[in-house]
């Protein structure tokens, strides 16, 4: 096994017996004039996964390594780990259930890198595939934007494909040691991590389409609820807003982002969890005049304080959910 190589492919799986092979296959078949290896990390999977990954190491000894997780370590925990085992000077990013779809990427990526030393990495447009392989959507991810700045990371909230990023491994060190240790036991990992390697340089985006995201309906994104992945935001914010990241720069924004995810949140759960509800309740009273200024009285009334009467109201005028959907604009006012 290399000591040291230009490019490491990190995968991260758990319970992906129908995939993994496909999507590690994608990655050997990837033709290059530099030297590259697959790290997988199998987070104690309960399938076959761990099996298949094995018989794939001894069928490429020289180009794929295996770490077994003896435990559960969870999604940062288990991605965190396989970053730190990477060896090489970049490291491209594919989730266990992805394909890459074109051979020549990351020579293509690579190359881009190393002809421009003012990006920290780069990312490219994906095709979105369904659990069977088949094409739902071609070249789904599309910008205008040519350069990505850590502001832009900020806004996006890391919406691009996962497994279309490279970047130089030097980034890591850039990782803060609450993240790296997973201290707050977050379930989002891609929003810190880019927001880190962003941190003094930025991201490139390439129109090629070179990889593949597959939608399953067992996935652990798509198997948690919608107000779950918005608590899981709020979790990611208030790390990141903790510990004063980038010297507190996107303090304000991240406390404007608490008060309307806070918001949204009340919105989803009035009458149906009571903890939840009274929980963000509180939160959007401390925090909702950071997001939505002019109307956070008319929202506290409104939502908070007599819920069930504006459940009424909203019922008498037939009013859709997401009624203050206009108002997301002002979750990034910096005040």
């Amino acid at each position: 096994m290399m000591t040291s190589c230009k490019v490491s492919v990190c995968v991260t799986a758990f319970n992906l017996e129908k995939y993994i092979q496909e999507t590690i296959e994608s990655a050997v078949s990837q033709r290059t004039s530099f030297d590259y290896e697959i790290v997988v990390s199998d987070d104690a999977s309960t399938d076959r996964t761990k099996e298949i990954v094995e018989v794939l190491c001894q069928k490429y000894p020289d180009k794929i390594r295996l770490i077994s997780n003896p435990i559960n370590l969870g999604l940062v925990g288990n991605f965190v780990q396989t970053l730190q085992a990477c060896k090489g000077e970049y490291i491209a990013l594919l989730d266990g259930d992805d394909r890459w779809t074109d051979t020549s990427k990351l020579q293509k990526q690579v190359e881009y890198l190393e002809k421009n030393p003012y990006f920290a990495g780069c990312i490219h447009s994906c095709d979105i595939i369904d659990e069977r392989g088949a094409l739902v959507e071609r070249a789904w991810f599309t910008i205008d934007k040519e350069i990505l700045f850590q502001d832009d990371i900020f806004k996006m909230e890391s919406t691009y494909p996962t497994s279309s990023l490279i970047f130089r491994s030097e980034c890591l060190a850039k990782l803060p040691a609450w993240f790296s240790f997973d201290s707050y036991k977050l379930k989002i990992n891609d929003w810190i991590l880019d927001l880190c390697i962003t941190d003094g340089a930025p991201l490139a985006y390439m129109k090629d389409c070179m990889s593949a995201y597959r939608i399953r309906r067992n996935s652990i994104h798509s198997a948690i609820s919608k107000v779950q992945q918005k608590i899981n935001k709020v979790d990611a914010c208030f790390a990141l807003l903790r510990n004063n990241i980038f010297g507190g720069l996107y303090n304000s924004k991240l406390r404007a982002r608490i008060g309307h995810l806070a918001f949204e949140i009340t919105q989803a759960t009035i009458g149906k969890e009571t903890n939840v509800f009274k929980r963000f309740a509180l939160m959007y009273l401390k925090y909702g005049i950071f997001s939505h200024k002019t109307r956070f009285v008319n929202n506290l009334g409104g939502y908070i304080l007599f819920p069930n009467a504006w459940k009424m109201v909203k019922g008498w005028l037939n009013a859709k959910p997401d009624i203050y959907e206009e108002e997301e604009e002002f979750a990034f006012i910096n005040i």
